[in-house]
């Protein structure tokens, strides 16, 4: 009991004293230290967004599309296109 206790002890104060600092550091702060202080730039754009130009110009209160569903490629390549009914629509 007292040799498996003493070796543990030992063990965990060899592991303490030999093993390293991890290092966690966020990659902005990496990034900061290997390229030092970027400079912000001034923006060249109105504040008040009169430089905005709108993408749609014509207001409609009515939808005109309607999207009932979503496949994203994993489950296109996985055959899942197989098994959707295209020729079901809302009318």
């Amino acid at each position: 009991m007292k040799k498996t206790l003493l070796t543990s002890l030992l063990l965990l104060v060899f592991t303490l004293s030999f093993s390293q600092e991890i290092d966690r550091k966020s990659a902005h702060q990496q990034h900061s230290e290997e390229f030092g202080f970027t400079k912000t730039l001034k923006s060249s754009y109105n504040p008040n967004g009169a430089d905005i130009i709108p993408l749609q110009t014509k207001k409609t209160t009515n939808l005109s599309k309607i999207i009932f569903g979503f496949l994203p490629y994993w489950e296109y390549s996985s055959g899942t296109h197989d098994n959707l009914q295209y020729r079901l629509q809302r009318s």
